[in-house]
């Protein structure tokens, strides 16, 4: 819940843009008038990220049978993992088209789509 709360907290949103910008962001963002560098939000979702990782995984080993730990492939490593979620996010956020649908976030990108929905649903 901790994570969820966090990012969703507009300073951390803003902290998160400055990254993405590299030197052209911020190197700081308010919070409550204390001036905290970008690099300490990145710190906090991944000790946040972290600990609820643990918690899930405390929480779903008591609940599996012992044998599925026993016959469990061992797991790469957490970046490779990270690298197969990301170009998996990647390819969920393509349409149908083959566009990245996010950064197509407009009015006239989300009519168009629909029109092609609802003409898709008419032919079936």
């Amino acid at each position: 819940m901790q994570l969820l709360g966090a990012l969703l907290r507009p300073e951390t949103i803003d902290a998160l843009g400055a990254l993405a910008l590299g030197h052209a962001g911020n190197p700081t963002v308010p919070v409550l008038g204390t001036r905290v560098p970008v690099a300490a939000f990145a710190n906090l979702i991944a000790a946040l990220a972290t600990q609820a990782a643990v918690r899930h995984h405390q929480t779903m080993s008591s609940v599996r049978a012992p044998s599925h730990h026993a016959t469990r492939p061992p797991t790469a490593a957490p970046e490779k993992r990270a690298e197969a979620l990301l170009a998996l996010l990647a390819e969920a956020a393509t349409d149908d088209d083959g566009r990245d649908i996010s950064t197509c976030c407009s009015d006239d990108y989300a009519t168009e789509r629909d029109l092609a929905d609802l003409d898709r649903l008419e032919a079936e």
